[in-house]
């Protein structure tokens, strides 16, 4: 007869329910013991009661190493991602700040007239209309503050004055009665003051009790808050402290610039129009210097241009006198080698007297005239008219072009 189906759901009697567990996890501990002998089996089992009562069993010599293993096991590959994940965004948020942290320095040094060498005349002078227009806003402030303050001080004198008057009727009438004549005229040795219970402690007291006043400092929430401290990531803190150097730096640059200056007092206000000042001295000797600067490069420019010119013009005219002493010379050569020739020899020795000379017909309309009896009027190459001359050309004597008289 086999073991029947036992349902599986909770026992409602407590005794039933006690015994129940006892079986069970005396059986539980027993399988695990067997599981790690036969099977060398590295086992650890952790039961606790409804009542909280813990029963373990661990095959090895030290539970402790058993969980270490299994979470190394199961968690240390989320871990992993995780924490390189996050520290990779926690740099990339790192190197962002520490960026922006060194803009808004430069920015502010150069607000305050410091570090200007790399800035250039443009940017200087925006610089210069910056502060200007920041130092106007400064003063408007200032100067409403300061009136502002009159008109508090002047409504406090008016609410003062208006007490002492009214303290001193009071002070007459009560003068006015008989009984204090009386007293006032006996030297007031017979009135009798209420007088405050002497304060042996000073004049305010703590209340409920409470003998120790504590302001600001807290030891033992100091304490608390370095552990945490000491307990967070380092990378963590340093961006901390970078957004929270980011949020002074913007705030001192918008003050600088003439914004959010409600929170600030006269004193504040002034200091901050003394250093906009200072700062836009420095601004503007900068700029004046680099203004001179620019001034001395272009004359410097100017001047090496103008003796560039002059040594082109000399090459220039160097190189043009060659050119026309070489045309001469070979003018020379050629006429000399023309009259070398035994025509124009003979023609030299007979002075040119016999040289035949070919005229041109006498012109009975003008010197030029239209060709082939055309009546339009052709300016430019005839072939025809290039033909003839030619002919006539080759039919002349050679020694007709040089005359004796042009040697």
């Amino acid at each position: 007869m086999g073991r029947g189906r036992v349902e599986l759901k909770r026992i409602e009697n407590k005794i039933n329910r006690q015994v129940t567990f006892a079986k069970r996890r005396n059986g539980l501990l027993k399988k695990a013991y067997e599981l790690s002998v036969l099977c060398d089996a590295e086992v650890a089992l952790i039961v606790f009661s409804n009542r909280g009562k813990l029963y373990e069993f661990c095959s090895s010599s030290s539970m402790m190493k058993t969980l270490e293993k299994y979470q190394k096991c199961s968690y240390s590959t989320v871990d992993t991602s995780r924490s390189a994940s996050e520290t990779q965004s926690s740099y990339q948020e790192y190197l962002k700040l520490k960026a922006r942290v060194e803009v808004l320095q430069r920015s502010q040094r150069n607000l305050l007239g410091e570090d200007l060498g790399p800035l250039n005349t443009k940017e200087l002078e925006q610089l210069e209309n910056q502060l200007e227009t920041s130092l106007k806003q400064i003063r408007s402030t200032k100067s409403q503050a300061m009136l502002d303050q009159l008109g508090d001080l002047q409504n406090r004198e008016q609410m003062l004055v208006e007490t002492n008057k009214s303290l001193r009727r009071k002070l007459e009438e009560l003068s006015a009665q008989p009984h204090l004549r009386l007293a006032w005229e006996t030297g007031g040795q017979n009135i009798p003051y209420n007088r405050l219970p002497a304060q042996s402690e000073g004049f305010f007291q703590l209340l409920g009790g409470s003998s120790s006043l504590q302001i600001g400092y807290n030891p033992v929430v100091s304490d608390e808050m370095n552990v945490a401290a000491q307990n967070q990531n380092s990378s963590y803190q340093e961006c901390l402290k970078l957004k929270a150097r980011v949020e002074v730096l913007q705030r001192s640059q918008r003050n600088l610039l003439g914004e959010d200056l409600g929170p600030l007092n006269t004193k504040e206000l002034e200091q901050l129009e003394n250093q906009l000042e200072t700062s836009l001295k420095q601004i503007r000797s900068t700029k004046s210097q680099a203004m001179l600067d620019q001034l001395g490069d272009l004359q410097n420019r100017e001047q090496m241009l103008v003796e560039t010119n002059k040594s082109l013009r000399r090459k220039y005219s160097a190189s043009l006198l060659s050119t026309v002493l070489i045309l001469v010379q070979i003018l020379f050569h050629l006429l000399e080698e023309l009259s070398a020739q035994p025509p124009f020899r003979l023609a030299w020795e007979t002075g040119g007297q016999n040289i035949p000379y070919n005229r041109l017909p006498a012109q009975s309309e003008g010197f030029f005239q239209l060709l082939g009896g055309s009546s339009s009027f052709r300016i430019g190459y005839n072939p025809v008219v290039s033909d003839e001359m030619n002919v006539a050309a080759q039919n002349q004597n050679v020694c007709g072009y040089f005359p004796g008289w042009m040697l």
